[in-house]
């Protein structure tokens, strides 16, 4: 029977049983046999790594105690202003300038990263403001539409059909966005 079994310095070997040991075990024999972890103990190693290191790296948010919404807000505002010139650039038919804002932080946060990075859900645990919730994922919708209408704006020129830029409903979605979030700085400021 060929099981198949992970090892970090030799390809699958042929047994009929799984002996798994530990990730830096030296050969057990002379006969060059390799110590074999199996792919359950490799990730139950991993994921026990990668959860010790998320809870013991602090995040700005979550650093100071009380001041954990002063944080949010400021990367909520943060957001807003990188947003500013993203009308513009959509008129100016900078695509790649306007990608470039909505996937990289802390925008991207917003709207592609989860709801564990996500300022507004942080902001709307952390005041007790619930209709910070709904408010998200009108944001996310948001910026999420106005990204995939740039991107779409970079290869419809090689597409068929009548070729058509859109401007006017990425700059529309851009602009209510930027309301949105406008909404939720206040909502959370009269919440402190």
């Amino acid at each position: 029977m060929v099981t198949s079994t992970m090892a970090f310095t030799a390809p699958l070997q042929t047994s009929s049983t799984i002996r798994p040991t530990t990730l830096f075990a030296e050969p057990q024999s002379q006969d060059n046999e390799v110590a074999v972890v199996s792919r359950r103990h490799f990730m139950v190693a991993t994921m026990a790594a990668t959860a010790m290191t998320t809870l013991m790296v602090p995040t700005t948010a979550w650093a100071a105690p009380g001041g954990q919404a002063q944080a949010l807000l400021a990367d909520l505002e943060a957001s807003r202003l990188k947003l500013d010139g993203v009308p513009k650039l959509l008129q100016n038919q900078e695509w790649d300038a306007v990608r470039s804002i909505l996937k990289t932080p802390p925008v991207n946060y917003l709207w592609n990263m989860g709801d564990s990075r996500n300022p507004v859900l942080a902001l709307a645990k952390a005041t007790e403001t619930f209709e910070l919730v709904e408010l998200k994922d009108e944001i996310a919708i948001s910026l999420q539409m106005c990204d995939q209408l740039a991107y779409d704006n970079v290869f419809l020129p090689f597409q068929p059909g009548n070729g058509k830029i859109k401007i006017k409903e990425p700059v529309d979605l851009a602009m209510k966005a930027m309301k949105q979030i406008d909404e939720a700085i206040q909502m959370a400021k009269d919440a402190q």
